[in-house]
């Protein structure tokens, strides 16, 4: 049995063909691999984590982002001792 790795998406800035396994960012700047889902007949992304993603609209990208924090910068809030 072989898998067709085609599909109705395109990028919504070049209007290229998007393919299964993909590297796609959806709208909100989130990434990962485009799959399709059996269980929902639909596609959606999935992150390097395991984590699915749904989108409307995808963008192709040619590397993953890295979502890390950078902790060697100083936080500065406006009032850190306010009361909440």
């Amino acid at each position: 049995m072989s898998i067709n790795k085609y599909t109705p998406i395109k990028d919504r800035e070049t209007g290229s063909p998007i393919f299964l396994g993909d590297l796609v960012e959806n709208e909100k700047g989130r990434c990962g691999t485009l799959v399709w889902d059996d269980f929902w007949n639909k596609y959606l992304i999935k992150s390097d984590t395991g984590g699915n993603i749904y989108a409307t609209s995808y963008k192709k990208v040619d590397k993953l982002h890295d979502y890390k924090i950078d902790t060697t910068k100083v936080e500065c809030r406006n009032k850190p001792y306010k009361d909440r």
